[in-house]
């Protein structure tokens, strides 16, 4: 196993240890399901998006008698965990885990947003592109977790050396960094990624086609 799998893994099974904790603190509080669902709900309706997070995991730590921030740590975690994973009775701790799943599914993405931009507010969000039709040049928007972003003119070219570039840095990260992804994201990587390079065979095919076509009109000239 390398380094970097090695990580995840002692990550994900220090995350099983902190949740069979909080599920079972949680377990103890009458209607607890009714309880968290409504503590989530309330601090991200009412409470400021610089302040929610800290806000939710006081409440939760004051309520369930436990630390707050270990739920708030797994519903950011890409993956879902198994109570036989976590190391718990299915029978005993079915319900609360669904209570869990529910929320993450509710709130896990804002979640996973939010923390990226207290604790990193340059991390890059999104990238837009505009494409002109007719034009060689086209618009893209790089934007950060802050709300900041530049935008500029790029060409087909351009964007292909930025892509190549990324993709290097992409398997220096997956190699050597730490990184945690979803099977979605994947697979959406991947079928965009075959769908372009079997669109750039086509075009290098035609354009060596009419090259062909050139040369062969050249010589009968």
């Amino acid at each position: 196993m390398d380094i970097n799998m090695q990580q995840v893994e002692e990550q994900k099974k220090q995350l099983a240890q902190n949740m069979k904790s909080f599920l079972q603190s949680m377990k103890i509080v009458d209607n607890y399901h009714m309880i968290l669902e409504n503590i989530f709900d309330s601090h991200f309706k009412f409470d400021d998006s610089s302040v929610v997070i800290k806000n939710l995991g006081q409440h939760l730590t004051e309520v369930f008698k436990n630390e707050g921030f270990i739920i708030i740590d797994y519903m950011q975690y890409g993956d879902n965990l198994s109570l036989s994973e976590i190391g718990l009775d299915v029978g005993a701790y079915k319900q609360a885990m669904e209570c869990i799943t529910r929320i993450k599914y509710k709130y896990g993405f804002i979640i996973r947003e939010l923390i990226k931009k207290n604790q990193v507010p340059f991390l890059i969000n999104s990238v837009e592109t505009n494409v002109n039709t007719g034009s060689n040049f086209h618009g893209i928007k790089i934007s950060r977790v802050d709300e900041q972003y530049i935008s500029g003119l790029v060409d087909a070219e351009t964007m292909m050396n930025i892509i190549s570039g990324l993709t290097v840095a992409l398997k220096m990260v997956m190699e050597k960094g730490i990184y945690n992804y979803n099977d979605f994201t994947v697979k959406n990587y991947l079928n965009v990624t075959e769908e372009f390079k079997n669109n750039l065979n086509i075009i290098i095919k035609d354009s060596s086609e009419e090259i062909q076509k050139s040369i062969a009109a050249a010589k009968v000239d």
